[in-house]
């Protein structure tokens, strides 16, 4: 009766998984494109040195508190769901391998569909994202070992 359960745990795991980075990935497409078009639409109206400057001050620092909280509550939402799975390889494997398919989607999708030519604008932000995705992915594998270093340190 416990493998089955176990087996159980496990694709009702996946499925939840699946789900959280279904999520995650949305918003991080719907946050991307609204932050770029509120940058272009910024950078249209203000002098171009001035516009670098401000967001070099302060764009890239929100820039980077946004990105930390939302990188630290999916940490803290996957080492939560994580406790779900039995099999530790199994929750870290699959992890890494859907959130790894999802970021390829995601940048195929940025990079190849619906876009004649890319601007200057596009390919940062583009390179931007893909930075982004590498951390992401690294991050959601590192909740998952986060969760059960603590896990051990309570037993």
């Amino acid at each position: 009766m416990k493998p089955v359960l176990n087996v159980i745990r496990a694709i009702i795991f996946v499925i939840a998984i699946y789900v959280l980075l279904s999520f995650i990935f949305y918003f991080l497409d719907l946050g991307g494109l609204k932050a770029m078009v509120f940058f272009g639409e910024i950078k249209e109206k203000m002098n171009q040195f001035l516009f670098w400057v401000l967001f070099a001050f302060f764009g890239i620092v929100i820039l980077c508190i946004l990105w930390l909280l939302f990188k630290y509550l999916s940490i803290l939402v996957m080492a939560l769901l994580v406790l779900i799975c039995p099999y530790r390889s199994f929750a870290a494997w699959s992890v890494g391998i859907i959130s790894v398919i999802y970021s390829g989607f995601f940048l195929y999708n940025y990079w190849f569909t619906g876009k004649n030519s890319l601007t200057f604008r596009d390919v940062m932000f583009g390179l931007i994202l893909i930075c982004a995705c590498i951390q992401l992915c690294v991050s959601l594998i590192e909740g998952v070992f986060f969760s059960y270093k603590i896990e051990d340190t309570i037993d």
